[in-house]
């Protein structure tokens, strides 16, 4: 039970929100080697190893996060908790 919590300040919001997307992409049905194929319309030489479905979601969760601002972030962080609100969880 945790009996005080952090305030989120904008520096960490962006590692924070890197990993919620990581959870939802950790956690859903997106293969690496599907989403590749999907968006890279090319044909594509042999590729070496992919990376296993928690590092594959770490980096595209990185990438995704990379350009958001700090500020943004934080808002983004926000309305989830918003959007969540009314659930009891």
């Amino acid at each position: 039970m945790v009996i005080f919590k952090k305030k989120l300040t904008e520096m960490e919001a962006p590692s924070v929100l890197a990993e919620i997307v990581k959870v939802i992409i950790t956690n859903s049905a997106i293969d690496p080697l599907s989403i590749i194929k999907k968006y890279i319309p090319v044909p594509l030489p042999s590729l070496p190893s992919l990376p296993g479905r928690e590092q594959f979601a770490d980096i595209i969760a990185r990438a995704i996060v990379t350009g958001i601002p700090r500020e943004k972030a934080l808002e983004i962080i926000k309305e989830i908790k918003n959007q969540l609100k009314d659930y009891k969880i």
